[in-house]
């Protein structure tokens, strides 16, 4: 996390390439001194005992990033659907009222209505984020998570009629939102109907069974 004069921790950082030679004019000897509040806050504990992140274990990482997002991530994820900002939210000089931060106030989203969005209409509506490969499906996986771990009692009859139209990548990640919600039954059912023969779909239910013989 880079602090700057004005604005604390929210900025976005970048390189600039030039064709000039800068000269050091000023040695700031700023210090966090003994806070350490980004590094209490941060749900994965994902700041080591020299700050250094472990993008391995950042909510923010992992909830832009292509790859199969792994289980004990999953469960931190909690509510967000996209980023986490804990870090940086926590951070005293983030805190001063006289930096003049804009926030969206209703921070809520209707994930269900994002899993069944059209792709285009949901690229167009969240235009300003990064999106992996401009890719639709990231931002459903996301809200898929977080439905997942907020779920309410309609979740299975929600994804039980949405499951044949997603993609095999959207549908391990119904199955382990049902998981959590205990629903083995479903995830089972919905297998033998739509995915008797998908390789993937079947080694991901052995992964939860697995782990249902853990808990």
């Amino acid at each position: 996390m880079m602090l700057t004069p004005g604005s604390g921790p929210w900025q976005l950082l970048a390189t600039i390439y030039v064709d000039l030679n800068f000269v050091e004019d000023k040695k700031s000897d700023f210090s966090c001194g003994e806070c350490n509040l980004c590094q209490i806050s941060c749900p994965t504990g994902a700041l080591d005992e020299e700050y250094k992140l472990d993008s391995n274990k950042c909510i923010s990482y992992w909830l832009q990033s292509p790859d199969i997002i792994p289980y004990e991530i999953r469960d931190a994820i909690g509510n967000k659907f996209y980023g986490c900002d804990d870090c940086l939210t926590s951070c005293p000089p983030g805190q001063d009222n006289k930096i003049n931060i804009i926030f969206n106030e209703d921070q809520q989203v209707d994930l269900k209505e994002i899993i069944k969005s059209d792709d285009n209409k949901l690229l167009e509506k969240y235009y300003w984020f990064y999106i992996p490969k401009r890719n639709a499906e990231f931002l459903k996986r996301n809200a898929i998570i977080a439905l997942g771990n907020n779920p309410d009692i309609y979740i299975s009859n929600f994804f039980k009629k949405l499951y044949s139209e997603l993609s095999t990548h959207l549908k391990i990640y119904v199955l382990w939102a049902l998981f959590k919600s205990k629903n083995m039954d479903l995830c089972k059912q919905l297998i033998e109907k739509y995915d008797a023969n998908n390789q993937s779909i079947l080694e991901e239910y052995e992964k939860l069974k697995e782990m249902i013989s853990l808990v």
